[in-house]
């Protein structure tokens, strides 16, 4: 669960950022919702994946400092700094 929400918010964060922000505002705003939502999950799934035991302690920190880096840069004139940080977390399951 926490990888799939990782991967769709780094995919929508690249698709977001090829939008032209002064004629796509709100598409752009509208990703931006959707991709702290999916982050939210991301977050709820690694707490319970650890509970679980199903992910490392050790590993989930790493999840949550790099997804906690990002959302600073999740405006829409910053979202594309939020690419590589959410590329690096979605590929950690690879």
């Amino acid at each position: 669960m926490a990888r799939d929400a990782i991967c769709a918010a780094g995919d929508r964060v690249i698709n977001a950022s090829a939008l032209d922000l002064t004629t796509e505002r709100l598409a752009i705003e509208t990703d931006i919702l959707q991709i702290k939502h999916l982050l939210g999950q991301a977050d709820n799934a690694i707490k319970q994946a650890v509970n679980d035991g199903d992910m490392t302690a050790e590993v989930a920190g790493k999840l949550t400092d790099l997804l906690q880096q990002n959302q600073p840069v999740l405006t829409a004139a910053d979202l594309s700094q939020a690419a590589p940080g959410l590329s690096q977390a979605c590929g950690m399951f690879d």
